[in-house]
This record gives C-alpha cells, structure tokens and sequence, in this order.
C-alpha cells in the first residue's frame, strides 16, 4: 500500500488534517501538490479548507461527506504514484 494514502486517510479523518509541508518534506513536493489538488472541488464546496498548509474537512459537512471529499485526494494521488 502507499503510506501516504494511509496517513492521508487517518489524518483527514481528524480535526488536525493532513499537513501539506509535511507531505512535501516527506513525499515530495509533486505529492503535496496532488493533495492539494484532489482538494479543489471538496474545497470549492465547502467540504474542505488548507489554513496554513494544513488540509483540513470542515465541521460538520467535511466530516459528514468525508467519502467524496477524500475520493478527489486519493485519485490525485493514485495518478502521481502511477497506479
């Protein structure tokens, strides 16, 4: 499995979010940025919010449709990882 989607997945589960400096220093730039664009539409729809680098879902609507918000981050991210 791809332990950034793992910790993706965990970490966007929790009130923290995912920390997209992070993501960068540990997975490359070109990773973070995919995360950051699998977000778009869950921001554009208020789903979602990065507030200093760090993507997090809102509270309530973010976590209530945390499926679809997080399936836009994870298809980014299958595409860098070439699966």
């Amino acid at each position: 499995g791809d332990a950034l989607l793992d910790e993706a997945l965990t970490a966007l589960r929790t009130s923290g979010g995912l920390d997209l400096g992070r993501v960068a220093d540990v997975y490359g730039a070109e990773r973070s940025e995919a995360a950051r664009r699998g977000a778009q539409e869950a921001i554009g729809l208020g789903l979602a919010v990065v507030d200093d680098d760090v993507l997090r879902l809102t509270d309530p609507e973010g976590f209530l449709f945390s499926n679809f918000a997080l399936a836009g981050i994870f298809a980014e991210l299958g595409e860098e990882d070439g699966s």
